[in-house]
């Protein structure tokens, strides 16, 4: 083995303890492009929390959104949850659907389905909140979810749980609001925090898009990768 490239720090302790030399490990950022959100300006639309990604629930704990939106939307029946990207299927075997009407929220859980990638940055822009509930297991732990990047990119202030490496990068309540994992209360607290505070939540926001671009900045993770690789030749 030259060199390891890993994700996160949790990955790169994983493999410390299977032997894996620790000099030879590198941890390189989830990267985005942060031109991508240059320029965007909010539009008039309905309010909403968007969540991007498959509406499963081992990775991303969709089930657990959908609990905490439930009980955010008792105070706030303004406000939907838009959960953008491959919707449930006919049968449902996420539960998701039935979750919905079963909670009484079915009318305000909006399944956009699939949205293009030239679409997706104005539809996470206009969005009020934008939401990751991962669960507390082996992939939240070790991994990193990419779409954080660009989550934080829109200036929108970012709820998300408390796994992984996500506290190494972010501080709750300064640059986004990280809640604890498989606890609907206590998401559904910062969700609605979030919406009753836009002026302290667009702060937060803001901090959270200056971390996207000096953390998981493309440019600046490539020219690392090259500069290991052109020390280790």
């Amino acid at each position: 083995l030259t060199r390891m490239f890993v994700i996160s720090y949790q990955l790169k302790e994983y493999f410390i303890k299977k032997g894996v030399d620790p000099d030879k490990i590198d941890i390189i950022n989830m990267t985005v492009d942060t031109e991508r959100f240059e320029g965007l300006e909010k539009e008039e639309t309905e309010r909403y929390i968007a969540y991007c990604g498959k509406a499963t629930n081992n990775k991303d704990g969709v089930d657990e959104l959908i609990k905490a939106f439930a009980i955010t939307s008792r105070t706030h029946p303004d406000v939907k949850l838009y959960i953008i990207g491959t919707p449930p299927d006919a049968t449902d075997e996420s539960g998701n659907l039935v979750l919905t009407e079963k909670l009484g929220v079915k009318d305000r859980v909006k399944f956009t389905g699939i949205v293009s990638s030239s679409e997706m940055p104005q539809i996470l822009k206009n969005a009020e909140v934008l939401a990751l509930d991962r669960p507390h297991n082996r992939q939240a732990q070790y991994g990193f979810p990419t779409k954080l990047g660009e989550y934080l990119l829109t200036g929108n202030v970012v709820v998300i749980t408390r796994v992984g490496d996500i506290p190494l990068f972010l501080d709750d309540g300064v640059s986004a609001l990280l809640a604890e994992p498989n606890n609907p209360e206590d998401f559904s607290d910062k969700l609605s925090w979030a919406i009753d505070n836009p002026e302290q939540a667009n702060l937060i926001g803001l901090n959270g898009r200056s971390v996207a671009i000096k953390s998981f900045n493309s440019k600046i993770e490539f020219d690392k990768v090259m500069t290991i690789i052109n020390e280790n030749k």
